[in-house]
């Protein structure tokens, strides 16, 4: 603090823009991101509900005849989705009818959450869960995961471009203010001068 305040007025100043550049550039930079993150997670539901209400609508009839293979087969449909992570199938009494999985193995959808109906992100993944009705009454209940990759690398992607943003206006920050400030502080440095020197001269009383 003591060598701010010894600083000249023109440092002061400087560090005073900078400052405030990097604060409302930062403030900037932050909003956007979070706008970001709920926008892909809006579009993100959207998608899922989509894929689990055609699910559900088409493994419906593989239920009721009881054809594990066919509703294997519908899910895996889900193939052509890189993001997907897997999806889940289960009847009327929340037990497990059919399910894919991306990398074949593990463990993809939470059984105690087979009778919810909503969507769930956790750290890595975000579910959507759907239930699914025939005829009025309820048919089961279908479960999609998919991984968030995609959302890790647009905010890596993002944070890589706000940094190069905010490390190129604090160089045009410096520039400009090293310009502007001296046109400000130049008349008050020159008064200080004359006045610093008239005080030296010092006046006597005849």
């Amino acid at each position: 603090m003591s060598l701010y305040q010894d600083a000249s007025i023109q440092r002061k100043l400087t560090f005073v823009m900078l400052t405030t550049s990097l604060l409302g550039l930062s403030l900037a930079c932050m909003t956007f991101e979070i706008y970001e993150r709920a926008s892909y997670r809006r579009a993100l539901i959207s998608e899922l509900s989509a894929l689990a209400d055609a699910l559900g609508a088409n493994t419906t009839a593989s239920l009721a005849f009881i054809d594990h293979q066919s509703a294997q087969d519908i899910l895996a449909a889900l193939r052509a989705e890189p993001h997907i992570a897997g999806s889940c199938r289960y009847d009327r009494n929340g037990n497990l009818f059919a399910e894919y999985r991306r990398n074949g193995k593990g463990a993809v959808c939470d059984k105690v959450a087979a009778d919810s109906n909503g969507w769930r992100f956790q750290g890595e993944s975000a579910t959507q869960y759907r239930t699914i009705s025939l005829g009025g009454e309820k048919a089961g209940t279908i479960a999609i995961v998919s991984d968030l990759q995609e959302l890790h690398a647009k905010i890596r992607q993002y944070t890589l471009i706000s940094a190069a943003v905010i490390f190129l206006s604090i160089l045009t920050t410096l520039l400009v203010s090293s310009r502007l400030i001296r046109l400000i502080t130049g008349p008050i440095l020159q008064l200080a001068g004359i006045a610093s020197r008239q005080a030296g001269s010092g006046s006597v009383p005849g």
